[in-house]
Formats: C-alpha cells, structure tokens, sequence
C-alpha cells in the first residue's frame, strides 16, 4: 500500500491543491474562471443591449400612458356639462323618429297593395277591345242621332213659324170677326 500513497504525494507536489475545503486544483481553477470570463463577456453582449432596449421601450411606454391620459383630460374637458339632458332629448327624437318609420312603412305597404289592386284593375281593362268597337259603333250612332236631332231642330224652329202665322191669322180671324160680329148682332135683333 505504499505505492500508491507515493503516487498520491507526488501528484501533490506537482499539482498544488487551493485549501477552500474541497480538493480543487489550480489548474482546474483557472480554466473554471477563463471559462467564466468568456461565458461573461458573451452574456455581457446580449443583456446589456437587451436593458438598453427594455429602459428605451420603458421610456415609449411612460410617454404613450402619459399622451394617452393628457388626452383623455382633454376629451372630458371638451364634454358639454349639459350632456344629459341633450341625450334625453336625443332619445326622444330618435323615439319620434322610429314611430315615423314604422307609420311611413305601414302607409307604403297600404299603398303597395293599392296599386296592386289597380295593376289587377288595368289588367282587367285590357280584355275591353271588344267593347271599344262597341262604342265605335255607338259614336257613329250618336253622330246620326245629331244629325236627326239638327234636323228635327230646323223642323221645329219652322214650326215655331208656323204657330207664329198661324197665332197672327187667328188674331187677323178674331179682329175680323168682331167687325163681321157687329152687323150680325143688328141682324141678330130682327130675328125671332
């Protein structure tokens, strides 16, 4: 068994060992801290952009909030501290509004089936070419009819005439009798 604390020894002369509790050697030490200074730096290049970035964005963050709530103040300045009551009356129109449509469809659906019922109706005089030659016919009646009735007028206007002659013939006749009348009435005595 001397052997092999020989070997240890030997190796602790050659190796020198830190006195920290552990058995770590120097030479482990070291590339344990290079490798910690390389991984350092790398991390050093990553993070340290990456706060610069946070802080900025932070920054943006801060002013946007700050815009936002300056002009939100801004709009509940602006507001009409009589808003309420013009709402109400708002609401109120758009009430009046709403009865006014709904009373204008009902009147355009009253006059749709109206002209409904006079498009049935006009369909329905398209079926009277028989009775326009009726009427034709009946408007050539009447034209002789007038005419009948021209002459009928000329007719009676020459009656009128007539009656007119005779009205003065029989005025002539009863002045004539009256004088014939006076002599018969002297006749009239001598007779029994």
């Amino acid at each position: 068994m001397g052997n092999v604390s020989d070997i240890t020894a030997a190796k602790r002369r050659q190796d020198p060992v830190l006195n920290c509790g552990a058995a770590v050697s120097t030479k482990t030490m070291e590339e344990f801290l290079k490798s910690s200074q390389e991984s350092s730096k790398f991390w050093e290049k990553i993070v340290y952009p990456a706060m610069f970035a946070f802080i900025v964005l932070a920054l943006y963050g801060f002013f946007l909030i700050y815009s936002l709530t300056s002009d939100m103040r801004r709009i509940a300045m602006s507001f009409d501290p009589e808003m309420t009551a013009h709402m109400a009356t708002m609401t109120k129109s758009v009430d009046a509004l709403t009865a006014d449509i709904a009373s204008m469809t009902q009147q355009v659906r009253l006059m749709s089936s109206n002209i409904q019922n006079i498009s049935t109706k006009m369909a329905a005089l398209d079926n009277l070419t028989p009775m326009l030659g009726e009427l034709q016919s009946m408007d050539t009646s009447l034209g002789d009819m007038n005419t009948s009735v021209s002459g009928l007028d000329r007719s009676v206007y020459g009656l009128g005439g007539s009656v007119e002659q005779m009205s003065r013939d029989t005025y002539r006749m009863q002045h004539d009798m009256h004088k014939v009348g006076k002599p018969l009435g002297f006749f009239n005595k001598f007779m029994p």
